[in-house]
């Protein structure tokens, strides 16, 4: 958290809302909120209100009010993984978004997976995916580990 009364969060391109963030397990503190990767690698991100995926970077990275927010401040970062697929490619697409700790992610990920639409983002490897939904045949999943779980 920033303050008492804010927290770092992504604001979701399509409709605004905030994607709250843990503290990163290792993070990046020239950004100074530290809810970033120090990695700093580039990450798709499923907004939980109205599923839309879009690349996000630590830049990305607002305060946001606390007061002004009414979902859950227990949820972590969870990721997806899905084979691109884009001209037969093997490398993995990855998607993450938020959910409560208690989630089965195995029984979750096919949906929330199913009903995401993206934009514009990329595979391991580059590959551009966008204008649509993520058609998996296979999905793994897991709390990820570069942010503290809640």
């Amino acid at each position: 958290m920033t303050d008492s009364g804010s927290a770092p969060a992504l604001f979701c391109k399509s409709c605004s809302r905030p994607i709250p963030l843990p503290p990163a397990t290792h993070p990046d503190t020239s950004q100074g909120l530290g809810a970033w990767p120090n990695d700093g690698a580039l990450r798709n991100f499923a907004c939980p209100a109205c599923r839309s995926v879009f690349e996000y970077s630590a830049g990305d990275i607002q305060p946001f009010l606390l007061a002004k927010y009414t979902g859950s401040m227990t949820r972590s970062v969870v990721s997806f993984e899905v084979p691109c697929g884009a001209s037969g490619c093997a490398s993995l697409l990855r998607v993450h978004t938020l959910m409560e700790n208690d989630t089965d992610l195995r029984a979750a990920s096919r949906e929330v997976i199913s009903t995401s639409k993206v934009h514009a983002i990329r595979c391991d490897i580059g590959h551009t995916l966008s204008g649509g939904q993520v058609r998996a045949t296979s999905i793994s999943s897991h709390f990820d580990l570069d942010w503290e779980r809640r």
